[in-house]
């Protein structure tokens, strides 16, 4: 079997060198005068048939150049004010936390596994029922005659929008698939 696949895998290789080869020499720059024409009906129709894409697309090019040298030269400025206005203060704001956080996490690192999964347990697992009752019992029917007094306008839109998807359909199907006149037409 091994024999018969080297035989075939020989000669698989030696056609396609073959062929590689003719077509190099083909288009190659000392072969016939029949790269030109290659050149001119291959090459210059998928230049012409991309044009627009190219063109697009140099647009987009510029101005994402535009913007991108935009924000260069403001990006210093706009991230120091970031970082004055909104990281800053973030981080003083939250350095106790943080603080006592990596403390008791290298505290329950050196306990194991078992104080948290204990914490998990009797903090994590009432708190969320707790927040899943107040969702339910508060947040819920405060929201609900809002979500109630909307439902004629979603409806109509809804409506609106599945019959425009419907019309599209139908055009389509027209399209693809248009049905032959009367005999009498």
């Amino acid at each position: 079997m091994r024999e018969r696949f080297g035989r075939f895998s020989h000669w698989l290789w030696h056609q396609l060198s073959v062929l590689f080869t003719r077509l190099g020499r083909l288009t190659s720059k000392g072969g016939p005068p029949s790269k030109h024409p290659l050149t001119k009906f291959v090459w210059k129709v998928f230049l012409f048939l991309t044009a627009p894409f190219r063109i697009l697309a140099r647009w987009a090019w510029r101005a994402v150049v535009v913007i991108w040298h935009f924000g260069g030269r403001l990006g210093l400025a706009i991230r120091n004010l970031a970082l004055w206005l909104i990281w800053e203060p973030l981080v003083y704001a939250t350095t106790p936390l943080r603080k006592a956080g990596r403390w008791l996490w290298r505290l329950w690192g050196k306990t194991g596994l078992a104080l948290r999964s204990w914490l998990i347990r009797f903090f994590w697992n009432p708190l969320r029922a707790v927040l899943s009752w107040i969702v339910r019992r508060v947040l819920l029917p405060l929201l609900r005659p809002v979500w109630q007094a909307t439902a004629p306008k979603r409806k109509l839109l809804q409506r609106r929008m599945r019959s425009r998807w419907l019309l599209f359909r139908a055009r389509l199907r027209l399209t693809i698939k248009r049905p032959s006149p009367p005999d009498l037409a």
